[in-house]
């Protein structure tokens, strides 16, 4: 557990970016072989 509700929330947040950002990497290399005939 951590020992306040703020560090949780910063901790929280980073974690979330991460998955975010390792999502619209994804999206991209996704979306190209639409993009191409």
């Amino acid at each position: 557990m951590w020992k306040t509700s703020k560090e949780y929330k910063k901790i929280n947040r980073m974690y979330f970016e991460k998955i975010k950002n390792r999502n619209l990497e994804a999206d991209k290399t996704f979306k190209i072989p639409e993009l191409t005939p």
